[in-house]
């Protein structure tokens, strides 16, 4: 039998009547109540009750579909079970309709198309059914607001004529929302005092969470209860579908609701049991949305004011609505699906041009075009979805953006509205799919046409063309806006003068005729751009901030950078010179300030969902993290941002993420992944730039690990060769002089190194205290040890507070191999151990780029030939030790020794053992090359 939840007083009142049906009084009882609120189950359960008490029951269950088929619903009853045979045989006789010629005699229509001396003959055949019966007869009506008339005036007839010496008891379930069903429901008056009415509502919390902890668990069910009723309304086939969806693997307890498809089907079920105005309204209600007011959900479902309300008031009876609009969060979208393709489309189109009557934004009425006809679509609606697409690509919206503007090039227009829609898609497509925006660029006619588009739409590619390199398309495009400055509008005219100085800025190695960066930008700050110009747009910006990475601004800069980044928020507008503000910081060693905002941008960036400016900041977080030695997280940034912009979707910005992740590999002493991203394709375009001096940086620092001095110096002279062809010098950004002097030193060019670092000390400045430090320990290491000591503790006071953690682990270890070189070895283990600790915590296993690696001077702790005998050191263990001892990495052990990295790490494990010491760190540093001649 069926387990009921809050119907025990129903149940209970049916069985009173089912009672005294037995003292020969027939009885009559409605069960109503709104779609799906437990009827069927309710007289279910009551027929298995009545039947177990030795009554016959007689079922039927009407259908929409069958509500024009006279006497459709007696047919079933008497089909349903075994009433008296003959009796029943009577009533379908009487129930046989005659042809239409023999109808006249039968005293003219009834009900339903039925003569009215059928109806009479059936209800006599019923009541005799009913005085024949022999045991108490139960009549049950399923879904009764959808029963023919016929059978309907029949059975109502019968409830009227019952005689107080007849067990009969007639259970009839409805909904309440089916106002104009048959008369016997609805239409007329219950017969008094043989019948009545039962009302069923919906579940209440406390009727969910028994049902909850009857199907799922009683754990958790109590406090579960109310996340499950508020999707639901307490609506029992909506709570049996979204427990199917929620249900887990684990048992024992109730999980959080799932709304899935199970939960989708009894949606749509409990709306399609609905009228059809209920329906149409739910449809309504689903389409607007957030504009769904009274009024525009009659007009579109085609409905009176009260027939809105009725319906309203049916779905949050159901359970589906509360107040005005859906529990669940994902109803309307249910519904929506669960219409036609194409009944779908013709309301989108209905609603759109409801809500562009009604005077709604723009943008409003875009999402409803979406999802219309595009053949049912006027062309004026294109000028609604590029206004929205506008306002979407200045709010950072652009998913949606690109959604409008694709629909409205479906739809089309005149030349101009064509073109127009176009360089909007670039525009757009710039922050999904940069290559996609420059195939698009590249596809908009000739630029240098002045005849061609108009020159509000001719500034739109220039960012694509720019960041791929098009040079010659880009100078083409800016010469026609040039010639169109004197006629054209302000805020147009700022656009193209900040193009036309990131022209020159981005591109030092191939500067257009004209004037050049520092001429433009000194006549852009002396106003001649206007001062209503400057600030409608961030032109100004940009050109202070780039003015401050060429020259350099000290303090003022930073602060300037600070208030850019304090006054403006992420969008199309503030993209590039937000990162410019991040890179003056950058240049001015402000990581700290740098980090934090960049990290903001990275996080406002995801939140808005744009692959582009996730990447571009992921990038930039990236290059911080490593200039902050924090190794792991400059690997897993700059991976990110080639994750989001694939390699070739950079364009010759593809420097940056590439070269801080071939330079994060190459200091962890991941070689083998490094030479991966070596191999990586980059554009020729991209040598012309910047990002091209920061792939060459990470190049050579590449070289330098791997031992290959001569590769490095060369990657080294080409930056100084491209700064010094544009008359660029940015000596922390690309600190290229240091790097030289490291490699130079290796190859004992002792002199180059030494006027390499004098160079880099005249061109930091006294601010730029890294930059300082590493030309010091350079100029220091070159000494004698007892007169570099002074100069390298100066270093390492310099850089021990500083975010450049790997440069104070080299100084650390020059340090200590300084004090071994004069006997000074507890001091010498306890620096080397601190160097090793500072390395471990950037994340690499040796700090990169030393100088001191052979102390030369007799005090030292050698290991002699004795002691190599004492330890039973092998030879090829020895190689190993001595210089594992000097400071190189497993690798580069491998390299020169022409080993695999795992007989190098075999052998150390040896040597520690029998050396009986722990790590690399604790070998005796200053050993004897001797000991490797036998």
């Amino acid at each position: 039998m069926a387990v009921l939840i809050e119907r025990e007083d129903q149940l209970a009142i049916l069985r009173t009547y089912f009672d005294e049906s037995h003292d020969d009084r027939g009885r009559g009882v409605v069960v109503s109540g709104p779609a799906a609120s437990g009827k069927t189950e309710l007289l279910f359960a009551f027929a298995q009750e009545a039947a177990a008490f030795g009554a016959i029951v007689l079922n039927a269950s009407a259908l929409p579909s069958e509500r024009n088929l006279p006497f459709g619903v007696l047919n079933q009853l008497l089909r349903s079970s075994r009433p008296n045979a003959a009796a029943a045989e009577r009533v379908r006789r009487a129930m046989v309709l005659p042809d239409e010629a023999d109808t006249a005699d039968l005293g003219g229509e009834g009900a339903g198309g039925v003569p009215a001396q059928i109806l009479y003959r059936v209800t006599m055949a019923l009541l005799e059914l009913v005085e024949q019966a022999g045991r108490p007869l139960v009549v049950i009506v399923d879904d009764a607001h959808f029963a023919d008339l016929p059978s309907a005036m029949a059975l109502h007839t019968l409830v009227e004529r019952l005689r107080v010496r007849h067990a009969f008891l007639l259970a009839l379930g409805e909904s309440t929302h089916y106002s104009h069903a048959a008369p016997l429901f609805q239409g007329e008056p219950l017969p008094k005092p043989h019948c009545e009415r039962i009302r069923l509502g919906m579940l209440s919390p406390e009727g969910t969470a028994t049902l909850l902890a009857r199907q799922m668990s009683a754990r958790g069910a109590a406090e579960r209860a109310a996340e499950y009723h508020a999707l639901t309304g307490g609506n029992p086939l909506l709570l049996r579908g979204l427990m199917a969806d929620s249900r887990t693997t684990t048992p024992g307890e109730v999980p959080p609701p799932v709304v899935g498809h199970n939960f989708s089907q009894a949606l749509l079920d409990c709306v399609h049991r609905s009228p059809s105005p209920v329906i149409s309204v739910a449809r309504a209600l689903a389409v607007l949305g957030e504009s769904a007011e009274p009024v525009l959900v009659g007009q579109l479902a085609d409905e009176r004011p009260e027939v809105v309300s009725f319906a309203v008031t049916a779905l949050r009876e159901i359970g589906l609505v509360e107040d005005s609009w859906f529990r669940a969060p994902d109803a309307a979208r249910i519904i929506l699906n669960g219409m036609q393709p194409e009944a779908r489309g013709a309301t989108r189109t209905r609603a759109a041009r409801l809500l562009y009557a009604e005077g709604e934004p723009s943008r409003i009425v875009a999402r409803q075009l979406l999802g219309a006809d595009v053949s049912d679509v006027e062309n004026c609606a294109v000028a609604v979805l590029q206004d929205a697409a506008d306002q979407s690509i200045a709010e950072g919206d652009i998913g949606p953006a690109l959604r409008f503007l694709r629909m409205a090039q479906q739809i089309g227009g005149d030349e101009q509205v064509r073109a127009k829609t176009a360089a909007m898609l670039a525009r757009a497509e710039w922050w999904f799919d940069p290559s996609a925006a420059l195939r698009r660029a590249c596809a908009m006619g000739d630029p240098d046409d002045d005849s061609g588009m108009p020159v509000t739409e001719v500034v739109v590619p220039l960012v694509p063309l720019m960041w791929f390199g098009e040079l010659e398309r880009a100078d083409a495009t800016l010469r026609r806006l040039e010639r169109a400055l004197p006629d054209m509008a302000p805020d147009l005219a700022c656009n193209v003068h900040a193009f036309r100085l990131w022209r020159r800025y981005l591109y030092p190695g191939a500067q257009p005729d004209g004037p050049t960066a520092a001429e433009l930008s000194a006549d852009l700050l002396t106003d001649q751009v206007g001062d209503s110009a400057r600030t409608m747009h961030p032109l100004r910006a940009v050109v202070l901030m780039t003015e401050a990475l060429r020259r350099g601004a000290g303090q003022e800069s930073v602060e300037r950078a600070e208030r850019i980044l304090q006054e403006h928020r992420l969008n199309e507008r503030t993209l590039s010179f937000l990162a410019t503000a991040i890179i003056a910081l950058i240049r001015h060693d402000r990581l700290a300030s740098a980090a934090r905002w960049c990290e903001g941008l990275v996080e406002e960036s995801e939140a808005m969902g744009v692959p582009t400016w996730q990447a571009v900041y992921s990038a930039l977080y990236a290059e911080i993290a490593l200039r902050r030695s924090d190794l792991p997280t400059a690997e897993r940034f700059a991976l990110r941002a080639l994750t989001l912009l694939e390699a070739k979707s950079w364009g010759v910005a593809v420097g940056l993420p590439l070269g801080t992740l071939l330079e994060a590999n190459a200091a962890m002493g991941n070689l083998e992944e490094a030479v991966k991203h070596l191999r990586t394709p980059v554009p020729d375009a991209m040598f012309q730039t910047p990002f091209g001096l920061r792939y060459l940086l990470a190049c050579g620092r590449y070289h330098h690990a791997n031992g290959q001095f001569h590769a490095a110096l060369e990657d080294f002279s080409a930056i100084a060769r491209l700064t010094d062809d544009w008359g660029l010098e940015l000596p922390v950004l690309f600190p290229w002089r240091i790097e030289a002097a490291h490699a130079s030193l290796k190859l004992g060019r002792s002199r180059e190194a030494r006027e390499l670092a004098e160079a880099q000390l005249r061109l930091s400045g006294v601010e730029s205290y890294r930059s300082r430090a590493a030309a010091l320990r350079v100029l220091a290491v070159q000494r004698a040890p007892e007169d570099r000591l002074t100069p390298l503790r100066e270093v390492v006071t310099m850089l021990r507070g500083s975010e450049d953690r790997l440069e104070y682990a080299a100084a650390l270890t020059d340090l200590g191999m300084t004090l071994y070189a004069l006997g000074r070895d507890g001091e010498a283990q306890a620096e080397l151990r601190r160097a090793h600790r500072v390395t471990r915590q950037c994340g690499a296993e040796e700090p990169p780029r030393t100088l001191v690696h052979h102390p030369g001077k007799s005090g030292s702790p050698l290991l002699s030939r004795e002691t190599v005998r004492e330890t039973q050191l092998s030879e090829a263990e020895l190689r190993v030790a001595v210089l594992a001892a000097q400071g190189m990495s497993n690798r580069q052990i491998s390299g020169s020794l022409h080993i695999t990295v795992s007989t190098v790490e075999q052998h150390l494990t040896r040597v520690y053992r029998k050396l009986e010491v722990s790590r690399r760190t604790d070998l005796p540093l200053a050993m004897d090359m001797n000991c490797l001649m036998t």
